[in-house]
């Protein structure tokens, strides 16, 4: 899906070849001024330009690199090509050198610029490869842009925009490849592609072949903050240690979809910290050997028809930090882990794998005491004696195990005796406990877990139903939100080949 629009401009450009300009492109040669040249200078490129790079490695130097921009002025209709991403390098081995930055920065980036809007129209960038110790390739107050057939090596590969500034808008970034790169990047600064700041935006086909001795536990292949209405869809990443992120939602990202994508190896497959209302919508993505499969610390995000597996801790880990609900759906996922404080929230929809979370809220309960009733937030609650609620730990009929059950409730100010069942039940028979504990002492809330009676869980099938009891024996209880429990169902844990 085609969110970017960028205007096909019916223009007659002015073609350059850098090597008119006295550019080598032998890597020893020191091209910076040559290439400055072809645009027309530091701060005077004029509109409707097609710079051309033969193949070749063009050294340049400085820690600004080639600046390509109109101070004081709107810039239109920018092309810059390589003969092939293949055959053509740019390169700064300079501290903190750059490569090729269009558009003018604001002065807080502190470098050469003072604009405060969008101030380049029409850019477009193929064919380059690029190998510095800073951003290769940096779009800054840029409106409608392409950027296609990349290659990078080094720390930070293209970057739009700025974590403060330089907003950019209608970017569209194609077949960006990270190139196998030995060197440490521990600093944990490193990027392939980080997007800031930019509103409508896609990014299709990042490839990575980044296989970092240290890759720095902060670094990321894709990397978006406080932008809105964009796609990640159909990238490969690949990370031979379980270190960064593959695809980072930072703080201030909505509207974004995350789709069609395969992530093997870093620390989080994919990770949202958008604290706001995100909307985001990661969906159809394979991801397999990380730490964490999906992180989870935004709010409204919907996460659908995911097949996750194989984490080393946990396929599906939500840390968000307030009763903001997440949508889960139709997912294939291992193992889930979410603090119980903000688990009754989250939203389950038919998914499916060796391990399924179920919540089962305090309203499907059933009671027995008219002292007891639910609140505002359908939580049960108890001003009188002793109740008992009960309730069946549906999975839909299908057969196999329950497990990890957990009743979540505060026992309020009251120090008595909460007691926490599961029984099995045949139709027509009669119950039969397989578990149980009793909770007592401490006040506050609590995330009680009951001991089966043999083994660590108990089958169940259309023809054994499991119950949950619940009973306070005295008017202790200011909340009971509900019981989750794992289910395992026999036959369904088929998933890719390791």
């Amino acid at each position: 899906m085609a969110l970017t629009k960028v205007t096909d401009r019916l223009t007659a450009y002015q073609r350059r070849n850098v090597k008119d300009y006295g550019a080598v492109g032998d890597g020893v040669t020191d091209d910076t001024a040559a290439i400055q040249a072809a645009f027309g200078g530091s701060g005077s490129t004029p509109d409707n330009i097609h710079v051309y790079f033969p193949n070749g490695t063009y050294k340049i130097t400085g820690s600004e690199g080639i600046k390509v921009y109109r101070s004081g002025e709107t810039l239109s209709n920018v092309k810059i090509e390589g003969e092939s991403s293949d055959g053509v390098l740019i390169q700064n081995t300079d501290s903190a050198g750059r490569g090729i930055t269009v558009g003018e920065p604001s002065a807080s980036d502190g470098l050469w610029g003072s604009a405060s809007a969008i101030n380049t129209e029409g850019v477009e960038i193929r064919n380059l490869g690029h190998d510095c110790n800073n951003i290769g390739l940096w779009i800054v107050f840029c409106r409608d842009v392409i950027i296609d057939n990349i290659k990078g090596y080094g720390l930070l590969c293209v970057a739009v925009g700025n974590d403060a500034t330089d907003d950019c808008e209608n970017l569209r970034i194609t077949n960006v490849t990270r190139m196998e790169d030995g060197r440490d990047l521990s600093p944990d600064a490193w990027y392939s592609i980080g997007i800031y700041r930019t509103t409508r935006f896609s990014i299709n086909n990042y490839q990575s072949k980044f296989l970092p001795a240290a890759a720095g536990t902060g670094g990321n292949h894709i990397i978006i903050a406080s932008s809105s209405i964009g796609e990640v869809s159909g990238c490969n990443i690949f990370q031979s240690s379980t270190s960064g992120n593959g695809i980072n939602l930072e703080v201030g990202t909505q509207t974004t979809t995350v789709t069609g994508n395969t992530i093997i190896g870093p620390a989080s497959g994919i990770i949202s910290f958008s604290t706001t209302n995100a909307y985001n919508i990661i969906s159809n993505n394979v991801i397999r050997l990380c730490t964490y499969g999906v992180n989870v610390q935004s709010k409204n995000d919907i996460y659908a028809n995911n097949h996750i597996e194989s984490s080393y801790t946990k396929d599906i880990f939500c840390n968000n930090v307030d009763s903001q609900p997440n949508v889960f759906i139709g997912n294939v996922a291992d193992s889930y882990q979410f603090p119980s404080s903000i688990e009754q929230y989250q939203k389950f929809i038919s998914n499916v794998g060796a391990k399924t979370r179920i919540f089962v809220p305090a309203i499907d309960f059933k009671l027995d005491n008219a002292s007891a009733d639910f609140d505002s937030n359908l939580h049960l609650v108890n001003s009188g004696g002793a109740i008992t609620a009960y309730a069946k730990l549906e999975t839909g009929g299908r057969t196999g195990n329950i497990r990890n059950v957990r009743f979540l409730y505060d026992r309020g100010t009251g120090t008595t005796d909460i007691i926490c069942k599961l029984y099995t039940l045949i139709p027509g028979g009669s119950f039969t406990e397989v578990a149980t504990i009793t909770e007592s002492g401490a006040t506050g809330y609590k995330e009680t877990v009951p001991t089966f009676s043999s083994g660590s869980s108990v089958d169940t099938n259309a023809n054994k139903q499991v119950i949950a009891s619940f009973n306070p024996t005295a008017a202790n209880l200011s909340d009971f939100i509900g019981v989750t429990f794992d289910f395992t169902e026999f036959g369904s844990d088929q998933f890719l080949s390791t």
